[in-house]
């Protein structure tokens, strides 16, 4: 498990685009944090981490659809069965290596609040702490979603493309107008904002994990690994078996 993370976080780095995108994703999430506390002069973070969910719409699919579909384009995969940890080991190298990567990313906006402070602005670090713990725990469930994606074709751009539009979605039905679903029984609203991320996220960034959202993020990134596991056993066996 450990030997796959490693050797893919070699791999993203050995790549010029993958530095590209490293940098890139840097250079949005502080020009927000630029535009909303700098010029904005507010030394409230809650809109710089507001702005999270819509960066992870965009950036999760280009961390994950490699992941696997690249290594199906180069017959890598091949491999796989021959791997001392199994598929789900396998599947669980990869995961860490996307969340190693987040998390670098993320690693990059402590500045925000070391900035903040230094301009002497007050801060709720709980809120802050609890806003971070979040984003770690969503960005966890996306990379998870979008292995799975990645799991069930050959095709790194179509892998892309399917992450960003299931994010998409999620994120159009999670921040609509709530006024938009008054008509829907209340059973199925109560069951929307159950399986909502951002719902739970939202909790989060009070500065409290429940228990129930614990059990929530890692019920999810188990189901959708778990679920990327079966997809490369099923092909590895549709293959005829032979690694």
């Amino acid at each position: 498990m450990s030997s796959v993370c490693k050797r893919d976080l070699r791999a993203w780095f050995a790549s010029g685009p993958g530095y590209v995108v490293f940098t890139l994703a840097l250079c949005i999430l502080n020009f927000a944090f630029y535009q909303y506390n700098i010029l904005g002069a507010s030394a409230h973070l809650g809109k710089a981490f507001a702005f999270m969910p819509i960066f992870l719409t965009g950036f999760m699919p280009l961390i994950t659809m490699q992941a696997f579909a690249g290594d199906f384009e180069q017959k890598t995969d091949r491999l796989y069965a021959s791997a001392a940890t199994g598929f789900m080991g396998i599947v669980f190298g990869k995961f860490f290596c996307g969340l190693t990567l987040f998390k670098l990313i993320l690693a990059g906006t402590l500045l925000w609040p070391i900035t903040i402070g230094l301009l002497g602005g007050r801060q709720n670090f709980p809120a802050i702490i609890g806003s971070y713990l979040g984003l770690v725990f969503v960005g966890a469930a996306y990379i998870s979603i979008g292995l799975f994606i990645s799991s069930l074709t050959g095709n790194k751009i179509i892998a892309g493309v399917g992450s960003l539009g299931v994010f998409l979605a999620f994120y159009l039905l999670e921040a609509g107008n709530p006024e938009a679903y008054i008509s829907l029984p209340a059973l199925l609203w109560d069951g929307l904002r159950f399986i909502s991320i951002q719902a739970r996220y939202e909790n989060i960034l009070t500065g409290l994990l429940s228990p129930a959202d614990l059990v929530y993020f890692l019920s999810l990134c188990f189901l959708f690994l778990f679920l990327t596991a079966q997809t490369l056993e099923r092909r590895h066996l549709a293959r005829g078996g032979n690694a």
